[in-house]
């Protein structure tokens, strides 16, 4: 009887680490994007983060979600996404905040995103910007945002 359950403990134990070792290794194929954003903005005034989302491969891909690094929050606020996530509003993951859309993006289909943001502090900052599969195969989107006084 005791054979018996440590085999069954062993048997669970190597699938777990199976799938484990499956989805680490596995990566999805990444959507491609395109990020922009105005070089200068006033502070005070709305502006919007656009980014152009395409899946180059010959299957259907996932865009989950975007995902911003938390830094980004202690100078931006987000005032709108367009489309509206799935979600409606981010949830906290590690170090980042991420708006979830679980839209399939068919081969050659591109879907466009926007972040309307909103600073009240004057400087040159960098917003980190992820947009992710569902395997959370990110891109890592970087752009440098200079905030100047408002007029």
């Amino acid at each position: 009887m005791r054979g018996v359950l440590i085999g069954i403990v062993v048997g669970v134990a190597l699938v777990i680490i199976g799938i484990v070792a499956f989805v680490t290794l596995y990566a999805g194929p990444e959507l491609s994007v395109q990020a922009s954003a105005p070089e200068a903005v006033h502070s005070g005034q709305p502006f919007r983060v656009r980014l152009q989302v395409f899946n180059p491969h010959d299957e259907a891909v996932t865009l989950d979600s975007i995902d911003i690094d938390n830094s980004v929050f202690d100078t931006f606020d987000v005032v709108s996404v367009t489309p509206t996530p799935i979600s409606g509003s981010p949830f906290s993951i590690i170090g980042q905040q991420a708006w979830s859309f679980f839209r399939d993006l068919e081969p050659g289909e591109q879907q466009s995103v926007e972040f309307e943001l909103v600073s009240n502090t004057t400087g040159t900052f960098q917003l980190s910007v992820d947009v992710c599969n569902s395997y959370q195969d990110c891109s890592r989107n970087l752009l440098a945002v200079r905030v100047e006084r408002g007029e």
